[in-house]
């Protein structure tokens, strides 16, 4: 059960510079989780803040939607694949309610979301 996908590609920078270390980005679709086939899309930046969103394999994309970003710039684990320690960001884009960051997936092809700029102030 499958959901078609669609790429989705971009890039983050913090004060105006790439990152250097990666970032978690959840992506949060706005109808809520679908209870038959849920999806929960996500991907992490490189260093230099490029990232392409992940629905079931790497760089696959997501499914037809509307969608929020949170972020969410910790310590990576690579040893446990998963990210700790205090949010770099502040938790200033942890909430997906307060996440400005909103883009829509029509189907019809690929989309660019260009530069996304976060702050640490």
């Amino acid at each position: 059960n499958l959901k078609p996908t669609f790429p989705v590609t971009g890039v983050v920078t913090v004060d105006g510079k790439p990152p250097g270390s990666p970032i978690k980005i959840t992506v949060h679709d706005q109808a809520g989780l679908d209870k038959e086939n849920p999806t929960l899309p996500w991907a992490l930046t490189d260093d230099e803040g490029k990232f392409t969103l992940n629905t079931y394999q790497e760089g696959d994309g997501v499914p037809v939607g509307e969608y929020k970003l949170t972020f969410f710039w910790g310590t990576w684990n690579a040893l446990s694949m998963s990210f700790g320690g205090e949010d770099k960001l502040n938790k200033r884009y942890a909430d997906p309610a307060q996440a400005k960051t909103e883009f829509a997936v029509d189907g019809s092809g690929p989309i660019e979301l260009g530069t996304i700029e976060l702050t640490t102030e």
